[in-house]
């Protein structure tokens, strides 16, 4: 077992005291984590992705403490949720501003008090108020970086004007059709819409006909984008196994509550938004 996985068991409560002893002496990890201690003296358990475990951003914490944080690191939101919602123990995580309203719709992320953060004063006005940030009148998430999402590519395998000036027009260019391929998350139902000439709100906004004008790229089928009707969520299938992982086999994006995976009972009713073209 390594040391993450042994910091996740002891947060959840599934390993013994005398394995926990065992296996604090072997990874090093101090006595304040152990649970009959006080909490002045517990260890901040974070949840985090990979590559923000890193030493210089948290001196300040270790300077106060004495000591480094617990990290638990997670691939995505979704992961970090579930594993929350099945009885982790985690002070604080660093979800993505649109998936924060699943944490707040759980019941599992709490209003902070920005008074007690004494760099709150240095965060953006714009970012201190942005959607995710606040929620239903709240500070739950403290932003600690943000920036735009780009793409990767080969420049000795594109074109010279695109290396010039790359885009994520790529992923519409039929010219790289099979050569190119975009994260599986619900986050690319809005990035295909944007792709496509739609603004943000008008994405969740479009007529059947609108639709229609749009065509079907080859990789989708009849049913594999749909879209509720009262709310205008769109869901699009993803490449995941039912029998696998039934509550990931739909990648749903909203108009206010963020995205979310799903199964397919969430979506079976909804209308069709894609209709492949018969040759």
């Amino acid at each position: 077992m390594n040391k993450l996985k042994f910091i996740d068991r002891m947060a959840q409560g599934k390993i013994s005291r005398r394995d926990m002893m065992r296996g604090a002496a072997a990874f090093g990890v101090g006595m304040v984590t152990l649970p009959r201690l006080s909490r002045a003296e517990e260890v901040l358990t974070c949840m985090e992705w990979s590559g923000y475990d890193v030493d210089n951003l948290f001196s300040s914490y270790v300077k106060k403490h004495g000591k480094a944080p617990n990290f638990s690191i997670f691939a995505n939101e979704e992961e970090a949720l579930q594993k929350v919602r099945g009885g982790f123990n985690a002070d604080i995580m660093h979800p993505c501003t649109y998936s924060v309203f699943r944490f707040t719709d759980a019941k599992i992320a709490e209003p902070i008090d920005t008074s007690k953060l004494s760099n709150w004063k240095d965060v953006f006005p714009a970012l201190q108020k942005a959607p995710g940030v606040v929620v239903d009148g709240n500070v739950v998430m403290t932003p600690c970086d943000w920036g735009n999402s780009s793409i990767a590519y080969r420049p000795d395998l594109v074109d010279a004007d695109f290396d010039k000036n790359p885009s994520w027009s790529i992923f519409t260019d039929d010219k790289y059709a099979g050569k190119v391929a975009m994260t599986d998350d619900y986050v690319v139902a809005e990035i295909a819409g944007l792709l496509l000439g739609y603004g943000p709100k008008k994405i969740f906004e479009m007529t059947d006909e609108e639709w229609a004008e749009l065509g079907m790229p080859p990789q989708y089928f009849t049913g594999s984008v749909k879209r509720n009707p009262e709310t205008l969520a769109v869901a699009v299938r993803t490449s995941i196994q039912e029998d696998a992982y039934p509550n990931r086999t739909w990648a749903v994006m909203t108009i206010d509550r963020g995205g979310h995976y799903a199964n397919w009972s969430e979506v079976e009713t909804w209308d069709d938004l894609y209709i492949n073209p018969t040759a």
